[in-house]
């Protein structure tokens, strides 16, 4: 039976928390020299990024990080954060070389980094944009391209894969519209990664979605031919409708936490029981191992925020 061992030990958990944290304080340093007008430090991102490279199942520990709520103020350094780890994991999953992989990371690492010179009123407004709103946020691809063109010389697909990261493979992305083939496959494996976490995380116009209906949607995405096919089938595999992480509901009105999918059978992960049916905070390690449990199923996903807050 394929299943992922991924219950973190407190050294890989540390040590996965650890990166997160320089990612998280990278991109603050990127915030303050594109809002300055300075140029921005690639090689750091380079380091940063080599260190996941370099340790694989660094990347698989970081991973469950991305999917929980942090103190940061600006969502968007967070959402570039989260991407680039979503994007690595991909990229491991189709078995891109180092090399490749190292290019992926730096360049997701800063897809949005136009943003920052969008105005704060309209990126960070409450409720839903007017059209002169949203055109100026769609502006932010091709800001980003513009302050990575200095970089182009060295990184000839930098500054072009920022430009196409908010593209559809069947046209009806932003700004140009390009169809699949017309676009660079680390721009399409970030465009996903990019919807993915967008829609499971808390944005001021909206609140998250749950993991089910995210990937409902993009699974539709794919009969749509919005994103390729190697794709989808990677993020079925390696992150699954409940990736590690992520809090689910079982029919005994247990919340659980997931912490290793199962490949043969993506429906029914190996969990933590962290809240037992009376609504009690567990302290104790309860592993239940779904696929032992035939009774036990998992009804859906849920937000451990909301739940603790009720």
């Amino acid at each position: 039976m394929a299943r992922d061992t991924m219950m973190v030990n407190a050294e890989g958990a540390e040590k996965a928390g650890d990166i997160y944290t320089s990612l998280l304080d990278y991109l603050r340093d990127v915030k303050a020299d594109v809002v300055a007008k300075r140029s921005i430090d690639i090689e750091s991102a380079c380091r940063l990024v080599k260190m996941l490279v370099d340790e694989p199942v660094l990347v698989r520990n970081t991973f469950p990080l991305t999917l929980k709520d942090t103190a940061e103020k600006d969502y968007m350094v967070t959402h570039q954060a989260n991407v680039a780890v979503c994007a690595l994991k991909l990229g491991l999953g189709i078995e891109y070389a180092p090399s490749q992989l190292l290019d992926l990371g730096v360049v997701s690492l800063i897809h949005d980094i136009g943003i920052w010179l969008i105005p704060d009123a309209i990126v960070y407004k409450e409720g839903p944009l007017t059209a002169v709103e949203l055109d100026r946020v769609r502006d932010h691809s091709k800001i980003g391209k513009d302050i990575l063109t200095p970089f182009e010389r060295e990184r000839p697909w930098l500054p072009e894969v920022v430009y196409q990261h908010h593209e559809r493979g069947n046209g009806t992305g932003y700004p140009r519209r390009l169809r699949m083939d017309e676009m660079h496959g680390y721009a399409l494996l970030i465009s996903f990664a990019d919807a993915y976490e967008a829609m499971t995380h808390h944005r001021p116009q909206r609140r998250a979605l749950k993991q089910t209906f995210t990937t409902g949607e993009l699974l539709a995405g794919f009969k749509e031919s919005a994103f390729p096919a190697e794709i989808i089938k990677t993020f079925l595999k390696e992150i699954t409708f409940y990736p590690e992480g992520c809090h689910v509901l079982l029919n005994n009105k247990l919340v659980c936490e997931v912490v290793a999918i199962n490949r043969d059978n993506p429906l029914r992960p190996e969990v933590r029981v962290v809240i037992d049916h009376l609504g009690r905070k567990v302290r104790e390690d309860k592993i239940i191992r779904l696929i032992e449990f035939p009774i036990y199923n998992i009804v859906d996903s849920v937000s451990l925020d909301e739940i603790t807050k009720a």
